[in-house]
């Protein structure tokens, strides 16, 4: 009973999210950037909730905590590191200041008017578009199998009222609506968690005896284990974030420099919680479930949260709307980021009339197709990491090398930014299709495979713009100064 009762209170909240925030968004630059005005902890905590969604517990927690047990954990620190701290310190502020200055709402935007190209806007448009759908499918599958578990409903139903919700607040409050309910989402993410790594300590303590022995059993790797894919986890998922349109889509619309300033750390310690809570269940895991947890076809976290022996009642509810927040809020990223990109970076340009109220209903209607794609995607059932890996595989390697050297290094030409654009996403696409037709060396690696597609993008950006600085395009280099 209790689970219904605070599933209805949260569902409650999000409707009250989506009618509050509705007048913020009466432009298609207010439901994009909130204004430009959005304030450190909405910041950070939109950051954070972008960044880990029902995957992070669903699928690589219970994957990584029954191959590496607690050194999974180095997952969460990379992304904590890397992902957070190093991308607010190093990247927010060159990037608010710069898209400012430059005009710029999206990624694709940035692109075309750093290089001054406008068929980079459109290709990186569809590039979006296309491929943040099935990172968008892989989360709608992790929600999908605990909530199929917890409440004995269909799991079309399961997606459809899932997408429905999100796309209320989407819909009607923008960037402000999305960036307030990850605000309340992300504080129920952290009250879950703390209770959850308690009481699965708790358990996994009472069963071995003490603590040593606990924490010695869910630190052994699994026979068989690769460390090897545990490094390019973490690095496709602690490198890939700093090329990800949705999660840096959230430095464009931050206040000011004090704002990013606070917004590092709050984002910061948030992730070292998330992450590392999660990984610490999924390993602690095999310590309570035993032999069963080591069934590649069982997946921990559900089993553990479905088990009242485990985890008391009301927290089980709690826990399902912490899954449920964390989903919604990368949910709602990746429908702002997409629909932005098709309907701004590829439609808009090419309306001749009354350009604004037609792109601002272009942008609502995206929302809802994008979603409907997504559902679509989930039919075919790939495994939620690997579909989350090629999604960031692809468009990671798309936009980081561009992103990056285009930020710091003047000399960056047109010719390079395409350059690492279209080898970058070229090479994890191509290396993906083979994995998915069963070629021997890509099956079963799709981290590796998009940290590879990462590398080359942020190689050849530079060595193709040195080939080409005597004949290149350096394009705009508006609001570069303070970098030079």
């Amino acid at each position: 009973m209790a689970k219904y009762i605070v599933l209805g209170l949260f569902l409650l909240l999000m409707a009250g999210v989506a009618i509050y925030s509705r007048s913020r968004a009466g432009n298609t630059s207010d439901f994009m950037l909130a204004g430009r005005n959005v304030g450190p902890w909405m910041s950070a905590f939109a950051y954070g909730t972008s960044y880990f969604s029902a995957v992070i517990f669903i699928g690589y927690a219970s994957d990584l905590g029954r191959q590496f047990g607690l050194s999974s954990m180095w997952v969460g620190i990379g992304n904590a590191i890397l992902g957070c701290l190093f991308a607010w310190l190093v990247l927010a502020g060159p990037t608010r200041r710069i898209t400012h200055a430059l005009d710029a709402s999206t990624m694709p935007q940035f692109l075309a008017k750093r290089f001054e190209c406008p068929y980079l806007q459109s290709f990186s448009a569809v590039i979006i578009f296309l491929f943040l759908i099935p990172y968008s499918a892989s989360v709608y599958q992790g929600i999908n199998l605990l909530f199929t578990a917890a409440f004995g409903i269909d799991a079309n139903v399961c997606y459809i009222l899932i997408a429905c919700l999100t796309a209320l607040y989407v819909f009607f409050g923008g960037y402000f609506g999305a960036a307030l309910a990850d605000f309340f989402q992300g504080s129920i993410m952290i009250g879950g968690v703390c209770l959850l790594v308690y009481f699965v300590a708790a358990k996994g303590v009472s069963l071995t005896g003490s603590v040593s022995e606990a924490l010695s059993q869910a630190a052994a790797y699994t026979p068989g284990s690769n460390g090897w894919d545990l490094v390019w986890l973490v690095l496709l998922t602690s490198l890939g974030a700093l090329g990800m349109p949705h999660m840096i889509h959230k430095f464009y619309a931050i206040k000011d420099e004090g704002a990013i300033r606070k917004a590092t750390y709050i984002c910061t310690i948030f992730a070292l919680l998330i992450g590392c809570g999660a990984y610490f269940c999924g390993a602690m895991g095999r310590v309570i479930l035993g032999p069963e947890a080591l069934d590649p076809n069982v997946n921990i976290m559900t089993t553990m949260l479905m088990d009242t022996s485990i985890i008391p009642e009301i927290l089980m509810a709690i826990v399902l709307v912490l899954l449920l927040s964390a989903s919604m809020s990368t949910l709602s990223a990746l429908v702002l980021s997409a629909s932005s990109s098709f309907s701004v970076d590829l439609v808009a340009k090419h309306i001749k009339t009354n350009r604004e109220k037609r792109t601002h209903a272009l942008l609502r209607g995206m929302c809802v197709l994008f979603i409907a794609l997504s559902l679509a995607v989930t039919i075919f059932r790939i495994p939620i990491v690997d579909l989350m890996s090629y999604s960031w595989g692809i468009i990671a390697g798309a936009f980081l090398g561009p992103y990056i050297w285009g930020l710091f290094y003047p000399k960056t030409t047109r010719e390079g930014a395409w350059a690492g654009l279209l080898l970058g996403a070229g090479g994890s696409l191509v290396m993906t299709i083979l994995a998915l037709a069963g070629v021997e060396g890509f099956v079963g690696h799709a981290p590796m495979i998009g940290v590879i597609g990462m590398l080359i993008s942020l190689v050849a950006v530079p060595i193709v713009s040195l080939c080409t600085a005597s004949k290149g395009h350096f394009g705009n280099l508006k609001g570069m100064k303070k970098q030079q």
